[in-house]
């Protein structure tokens, strides 16, 4: 059974267990060289953070990845899914990675946007996805388990994972965004209205959109872990501004 699990070798990181080939994990926010306000392990190069300090801590972030190429995505808060592998050169601009290549690890930057991780077991294919509330509101996760689907994967045998990102007790949105999010699926039950304050549940909205587009809801694992709750292990853009990036990465673990 699928399963969120904090580990600490070779670094702290939070690994995604129980997909039988596959290899997936969240780094935090501790265990690397990055100075205040980054401290420590901070993994993108856009926060005006000293560049040898992200070249370290991403070393050793991807230290799980073994030799494998690590493929950073280039995040446009939107819903564009692209198909990489070993001779991907540069990637795109977009939001997700998908690979059949256990050459490659798919990396992505997050703080307090959701990582969707994606696994497609009978065409052995995973994808990373970066779904904030633009990437949401694009339906990002239904691109990219249409885009499995269009490489021949069953969706009832696909698997999905949301990782730490802010939650429903911390997201305050303002009208503007409840009016984008409205049309998308169920999206009543996630906004939730405290005082004069609207809620956007992220978990919720995106489990319905995997669910809407096929993947069976007994697959799909929730970690339940607010990014703006737990400053002391995660970054959290909304609660400290200017801060540091986890890292999300997934990567398939035989030739």
């Amino acid at each position: 059974m699928a399963a969120f699990e904090w580990r600490t070798d070779p670094v702290e990181h939070l690994a995604l267990t129980g997909w039988p080939g596959v290899r997936a994990w969240m780094s935090g926010r501790r265990g690397g060289v990055s100075p205040p306000p980054f401290g420590t392990l901070n993994l993108s190069v856009h926060v005006r953070d000293l560049a040898p300090a992200v070249a370290e801590n991403r070393r050793r972030a991807l230290l799980p990845a073994g030799r494998r190429k690590p493929l950073w995505a280039r995040p446009q808060h939107g819903g564009r899914v692209l198909k990489v592998d070993e001779t991907t050169a540069a990637v795109e601009p977009g939001d997700g990675l998908l690979t059949p290549d256990p050459g490659v690890v798919l990396a992505q930057t997050f703080a307090d946007c959701v990582p969707l991780f994606l696994h497609a077991p009978d065409i052995g294919w995973v994808g990373l996805l970066h779904a904030g509330w633009r990437g949401t509101v694009a339906r990002i996760a239904a691109a990219g388990v249409a885009a499995l689907i269009g490489e021949g994967a069953d969706v009832k045998r696909m698997e999905a994972a949301i990782g730490p990102s802010i939650g429903p007790c911390c997201y305050v949105v303002g009208e503007d965004v409840v009016r984008l999010v409205r049309p998308l699926p169920q999206s009543d039950a996630f906004l939730r209205t405290k005082g004069e304050r609207v809620h956007l549940d992220l978990w919720g909205l995106n489990r319905a959109l995997l669910e809407d587009a096929g993947v069976p809801a007994d697959h799909i694992l929730e970690s339940g872990l607010c990014t703006g709750c737990e400053t002391h292990r995660f970054f959290s853009h909304r609660r400290e501004r200017r801060t540091g990036r986890m890292g999300g990465f997934v990567c398939r673990e035989t030739r």
